[in-house]
């Protein structure tokens, strides 16, 4: 079965006011684990750069099932799927010492051209048996803001890039909780549409969504960047 595996924890800093772990800690575990998982199948960044290729995350998702507790070591686990057209899909898992089952979490991935940012169909992708049972079964939802409410800015500074100089995923997850400074809860799900670049201005907006949750936009120029479901 392809997967890989780490111990991760998390300093006191990494959790909201409420101590629910920030949703941009989680997205960066799952961004590190995938990278190193990649990388150890020759897809890393260094080597997709050489080609002239970068990954780029279109969605992520998670939900909670325990709290979980600063320095503490936690078992991560990630599952590569096989890729449905230009599109890969990665599965995570959360454990503690004792194996409960604390967290769920999906990612949506594609290839791009590293100079025209265009998508690109390669023949990449893992080798082996693939995990067939469905991380989250019901996958990513669809969420349309009904109204937006300004709900603060955020502006692109070269700390938020990543090796592939552009805005790193885990960024749009703190720009969430800049319009929502109570934080994310257990349930968050985001989709990305557009880049953003260094020194661009995002408007934030929120919106209401069905079961009390909250939507929150980016938009750069009156051009959605994200949408999350909180």
């Amino acid at each position: 079965m392809i997967q890989h595996e780490s111990t991760i924890s998390f300093t006191p800093d990494l959790f909201s006011s409420a101590g629910i772990i920030k949703a941009s800690v989680l997205q960066y575990v799952f961004q590190e684990i995938g990278g190193e998982h990649a990388g150890a199948n020759g897809m890393g960044i260094t080597e997709m750069v050489s080609e002239g290729l970068m990954w780029a995350v279109t969605k992520v998702k998670y939900r909670l099932y325990g709290q979980l507790q600063p320095n503490t070591d936690y078992r991560l686990v990630t599952y590569p799927r096989p890729k449905r057209g230009m599109l890969y899909q990665r599965d995570y898992q959360i454990f503690d010492k004792d194996g409960k089952h604390l967290a769920d979490g999906i990612s949506q991935w594609c290839i791009m051209d590293f100079v025209s940012r265009k998508i690109v169909r390669t023949a990449k992708d893992f080798v082996g048996e693939f995990y067939t049972v469905p991380i989250l079964p019901e996958g990513f939802e669809r969420f349309r803001p009904t109204e937006l409410t300004p709900a603060g800015t955020y502006v692109i500074t070269e700390s938020d890039l990543d090796g592939n100089n552009h805005t790193n995923n885990c960024r749009y997850a703190d720009m969430v909780e800049v319009a929502l400074p109570m934080g994310t809860g257990n349930d968050f799900s985001i989709t990305f549409s557009k880049e953003t670049r260094l020194g661009d201005t995002v408007e934030l907006f929120t919106s209401p969504a069905a079961d009390g949750k909250i939507i929150v936009s980016g938009m750069v120029a009156g051009q959605n960047v994200f949408s999350a479901l909180v």
